[in-house]
């Protein structure tokens, strides 16, 4: 499968996460999900040298563009291509770390705690990338 490079900057993938973080502050679903998870997950973006943080205590959701991420309990590294195809659903973050395309680095049991969220949150990235293509 080959996908669409869809963050040509920086500008574009930080307005897609602010977006995105917003949708799941406001989302039933996920709040509901993230109850007594206590969970911060570092992004970089490797092409664009962009990081993203995360956070998620007891049902808030935070989310800060170009943070430092290095205190992150997971930290992630991938290129703006993968980390698109992995929130889109159309990369199988499994299949992406094993072949190297995604660098994982901290928790691996509170990664796993971000499983019942997945969907949603695919879903929620899916939205906040159409409003800020709309926009």
């Amino acid at each position: 499968m080959v996908l669409v490079a869809r963050y040509e900057s920086g500008d574009k993938l930080r307005k897609v996460a602010r977006r995105m973080v917003d949708l799941m502050r406001s989302d039933a679903r996920v709040l509901s999900a993230t109850q007594g998870l206590r969970l911060t997950v570092g992004f970089t973006i490797t092409d664009l040298d962009e990081t993203f943080l995360l956070t998620f205590r007891d049902g808030e959701i935070g989310g800060e563009v170009g943070a430092d991420i290095t205190s992150a309990q997971i930290r992630l590294a991938m290129d703006a291509e993968t980390l698109d195809g992995v929130f889109a659903g159309e990369v199988d973050p499994m299949g992406a770390a094993m072949s190297g395309q995604i660098m994982f680095s901290g928790d691996l049991g509170l990664a796993m705690s971000l499983l019942g969220v997945v969907d949603d949150l695919r879903e929620i990235y899916k939205a906040a990338r159409d409003q800020a293509e709309a926009e």
